[in-house]
């Protein structure tokens, strides 16, 4: 029988601040790369954990920028490093490293666990 955990799943980035701007070099005006994040409480059980990057206020409507999966769980996750499979961005692009994010929009990190 399956049992119910609840978690807090808490992203973070020595890059930047929650509610801060995500510096230049994380953007497509830089470098487009990844910035390094670190996931944390998540169940021991925890077996991967999936990221979706999106733009809520894209002029088109919700934008996702970023969506990767099957991440190990207990790895923190390397500045411009894709730490499992990366899917495809609103532009229909693979995104092997940046995100196409814009340095003054607001950017929700959603973070999953299975």
């Amino acid at each position: 029988m399956a049992t119910k955990t609840k978690a807090d799943l808490i992203i973070i980035s020595n890059a930047f601040s929650q509610g801060g701007h995500i510096p230049k070099k994380y953007t497509c005006e830089g470098e487009d790369i990844n910035p390094p994040l670190k996931v944390s409480g998540f169940p021991e059980e925890t077996k991967s954990l999936t990221i979706i990057v999106e733009d809520p206020d894209a002029p088109s409507g919700t934008f996702d920028h970023w969506l990767v999966w099957n991440i190990p769980p207990n790895e923190p996750i390397a500045e411009n490093y894709i730490p499992g499979i990366s899917g495809c961005n609103s532009l229909v692009k693979q995104v092997t490293g940046g995100h196409v994010l814009l340095p003054v929009h607001i950017v929700i990190f959603s973070k999953f666990m299975l």
